[in-house]
């Protein structure tokens, strides 16, 4: 907490502050400091760094010569929220450089009220959801930029500091994403050993020596990656994987960690936990700041609560998509040769897709996606001048702040998160790369047959092998392309018979924990509109039937009642209303 003007700061609101983020968060006692009257801080975990009149809190991995307390802000890397200043009330709050650590503030005339908790935040100011934001995750589940679930509390942009001092406060950047020439005039092969430099020698010197790292492993391309790029740099990690034993990504993830002889934990899913799953729920959707699905995040936190037994690191390959051309699929036809792209076909791809919005009052998809079109071009305006590809992966990565960053977050419940594809070494290289390498996967093909042609000769989740294309293995990518021709024919009929609907992608699942918890939370009056705080969102009878239709088998509207869920259990956990 740090006072905007000359008055001293009153203890009784910093304890509050803190009660608010320990009631909601189930913290231990914290740590105090107060370097001056005008700052006042409480940590929960980690202790402040302290270092003459110099002094730190952060949480988060900081990397930096100096550390989180003397460090340039120019050289700061890692995932996490820092604040730091001097005994004479000089003050810096800092992000992360792609702000996947979340870092909210909040401020009154006098206080600029700042935490990792945006529930904190919004229970000891008494703020009111904030409509737009609220509209925004229900409609698309994620909120990203500054935009929050509660009225007057912001999140953070990228490498923003918050500067407070003798002249007020002020706000600077003190990094952008760029481009290396040097990196676009390599070829492929060049351009493979760059990247794998950039992955294994950033991983070798900040994971290397870590004890307790665990490695998120599916039957995708990027935690394959990072794993190989991890052993590579000889650190030691153990796997865990998520899901059923049937389902691909368990079955692939098994055989690659034999085949490696990596240490592997698999977690299946909590069919018949439903109760003891129900008490990860408030936690949930505290440790996800309104801005995750806290049916699925219970889930998540109950495999890492297990796994931070063992060991409290964990990295996971979010981000291994700016390897290829994920964010600029739909320029196909003109990628890397002009700085123009179509801003409205990647809002409509990447975060406001068609659903039924029959459950609503008011369909807000005009509403929210004006307002991501809006922010989107404001990040994207500093970047014009640059090829459309880059500007693309600059927007992936702003709008990942709320999916990987808000899981990066969230995992702070039980252990200390990483995503190394979003350290800025790792991340340079691979926006730099030509465009031609990053189409159809070809660089991440070739990063990983170079640390492992066996692994990646193996299959994907996705059908076909991770390996580079030749004259001899052409008939092993059929499974991927037949796949990828009958999911967008599905989605070709889907939109023709129906165009608003949603994806029923759960629908052919089982998915019993949900059941439960759904069962559990209509019964507790939290999916009931009459008792609901942010009622006035939905229409009664249309809520009514989505309920319902959760007990039955063949529901496919998880996605959109976790996210109603969710909203109505931070109301209640911050005494918000709205709507």
């Amino acid at each position: 907490m740090i006072a905007l003007d000359e008055r001293e700061i009153d203890r009784g609101d910093v304890h509050g502050l803190a009660d608010a983020y320990r009631a909601l968060h189930g913290a231990p006692a914290g740590h105090a400091l107060q370097p001056s009257a005008r700052v006042h801080g409480v940590t929960f975990g980690q202790p402040p760094a302290v270092a003459g009149d110099l002094w730190a809190m952060h949480v988060g991995r900081v990397y930096g010569r100096g550390g989180p307390v003397r460090a340039e802000a120019r050289d700061l890397d890692g995932q996490f929220a820092l604040i730091r200043g001097d005994r004479e009330g000089r003050v810096e709050v800092l992000s992360d450089p792609l702000a996947m650590q979340a870092l909210y503030v909040a401020a009154t005339p006098e206080r600029l009220y700042v935490s990792t908790s945006a529930l904190a935040l919004a229970r000891h100011l008494r703020r009111p959801l904030d409509p737009l934001g609220a509209r925004s995750f229900l409609r698309t589940g994620t909120l990203f930029g500054e935009l929050t679930a509660f009225d007057g509390v912001r999140r953070v942009d990228p490498a923003t500091i918050l500067r407070v001092g003798p002249g007020g406060l002020e706000r600077s950047t003190y990094w952008s994403p760029a481009l290396d020439p040097a990196v676009r005039r390599l070829s492929l092969e060049s351009t493979v050993k760059h990247c794998l430099e950039a992955l294994v020698e950033t991983g070798r010197e900040r994971l290397g020596g870590r004890e307790g790292l665990w490695a998120d492993l599916t039957g995708g391309f990027d935690s394959r990656l990072l794993c190989l790029a991890l052993s590579a740099g000889d650190v030691a990690f153990s796997t865990t994987t998520r899901g059923s034993s049937d389902a691909p990504d368990v079955r692939i993830a098994r055989e690659i960690a034999e085949l490696r002889r990596w240490d592997w934990t698999h977690h299946p899913p909590l069919d018949g936990q439903g109760a003891a799953v129900a008490e990860l729920l408030m936690p949930a959707a505290a440790w996800g700041n309104g801005a995750l699905d806290a049916l699925q995040l219970t889930e998540v936190l109950w495999m890492q609560r297990e796994n931070g037994r063992r060991g409290r690191s964990l990295v996971s390959g979010g981000g291994g998509e700016h390897l290829r051309h994920y964010a600029s699929s739909h320029e196909l036809l003109r990628l890397g040769r002009t700085t123009k792209f179509n801003l409205e076909r990647f809002v409509d791809l990447r975060l406001v897709g068609p659903e039924d919005t029959s459950v609503f009052a008011q369909d807000p998809t005009a509403e929210v996606r004006d307002d991501a079109l809006r922010r989107l071009r404001e990040r994207a305006a500093p970047f014009s001048g640059e090829v459309n590809t880059f500007q693309l992966d600059v927007l992936y990565a702003y709008k990942s702040m709320g999916h990987f960053g808000a899981y990066c977050s969230a995992g702070q419940a039980y252990l200390e998160p990483e995503l190394p594809f979003y350290w800025r070494p790792v991340l340079t290289a691979a926006l730099s790369a030509r465009d031609r390498y990053r189409t159809q996967r070809i660089l991440t093909r070739h990063m990983i047959a170079a640390l492992d042609p066996r692994v990646a000769a193996l299959p994907t989740e996705r059908g076909g092998p991770a390996e580079p294309w030749r004259v001899g293995n052409v008939h092993r990518f059929a499974p991927y392309y037949a796949r990828l021709g009958r999911n967008v024919a599905l989605r070709t009929v889907r939109r023709r018979l129906n165009p608003g609907a949603s994806n029923p992608g759960s629908a052919s699942r089982v998915v019993p924990t949900r059941v439960a918890l759904a069962a559990h939370l209509r019964d507790r009056g939290v999916l009931t509109p009459a008792t609901m705080r942010t009622a006035a969102f939905y229409r009664p009878q249309a809520l009514d039937r989505l309920v319902d239709a959760a007990l039955r088998p063949g529901f496919g509207g998880w996605s959109q009642l976790g996210r109603i869920a969710t909203l109505e259990l931070v109301a209640r956990a911050t005494e918000s209303d709205g709507g």
